[in-house]
């Protein structure tokens, strides 16, 4: 299995993160979902609050999100709102 796996957070206003991650906390109605490599795939629903991702070198980066969904599949995670 790897230890990353391929991200994009789209906005209106364009792309706010495309890279490697090794994970990615996310706000959802029923909490926090934390996505990795090997994830198994899912729509998921996405509220406001922060998305924490964590590139391949361990470093952090918060990034605000809004109403959106995400979907996971195979290696491939893609946030869109």
């Amino acid at each position: 299995m790897a230890d990353t796996f391929t991200c994009t957070i789209r906005s209106s206003d364009g792309d706010l993160l495309v890279g490697e991650l090794r994970s990615l906390t996310l706000p959802t109605a029923s909490g926090e979902v934390e996505v990795l490599p090997g994830h198994a795939e899912a729509f998921i629903a996405v509220v406001p609050g922060a998305i924490a991702a964590v590139d391949a070198a361990g470093n952090r980066r918060d990034i605000p999100s809004k109403t959106g969904v995400l979907h996971v599949a195979g290696d491939r995670a893609v946030i869109v709102f």
